[in-house]
């Protein structure tokens, strides 16, 4: 096998069920340009006809995607309005004055009723940010940038702040019955 892709393909057409493992380890795959027995896909190419405005396009066409980037977006502009002299849209924010901010807000943010967000919808909100930013400045600005270190750094405290504050994760999930609540258990079936 010349790739772990031909070794899946190889594996997808002979089930190893039927394949002596023997067999598997002297699998060719055919040469670059010759095509598939079995899919008559030709080796070393893949279907390539989405292009990145297509793929755009689908992300940009999805109701919630773009209702909750609007939702973050207005919320972290609130804030800054609220808590900062600020009244210029993030896009148009310095990065080092905008990852200042954002450290800020991801230490201080809440829900409107006074409790904290979820890890993930954080996570969520940076995410929503990035987005709101990549579309404003046509990919100018990353929230993945070194210029944004100290907001990334603050965000991953936050995030395992509130795990050990046991958020995240699975909150609701069932707890194992202790042997005396399962001894009641059995005591009242009876």
């Amino acid at each position: 096998m010349e790739s772990v892709d031909d070794l899946m393909r190889w594996l997808m057409v002979n089930p190893l069920e039927e394949t002596d493992f023997l067999e598997l380890q002297s699998a060719t795959a055919p040469a670059q340009g010759e095509q598939w027995p079995e899919t008559g896909q030709p080796q070393g190419q893949r279907d390539l006809s989405v292009s990145s405005e297509d793929v755009t396009e689908f992300i940009q066409s999805e109701k919630n995607t773009i209702k909750n980037t609007d939702r973050d977006v207005r919320n972290v502009e609130r804030w800054l309005w609220e808590t900062q002299p600020e009244l210029r849209e993030i896009q148009e924010i310095p990065q080092a004055e905008l990852d200042e901010y954002l450290s800020k807000i991801w230490i201080s943010v809440r829900k409107q009723d006074g409790t904290e967000y979820e890890p993930s919808s954080l996570t969520q909100i940076k995410y929503s940010i990035e987005r709101y930013l990549k579309e404003k400045t046509a990919g100018e600005i990353s929230l993945r940038s070194k210029e944004f270190t100290k907001s990334n750094q603050a965000l991953a405290a936050k995030l395992i702040d509130l795990k050990q504050k046991g958020k995240g994760g699975k909150p609701n999930k069932a707890q194992a019955l202790t042997p005396a609540e399962e001894q009641i258990f059995w005591d009242k079936k009876n």
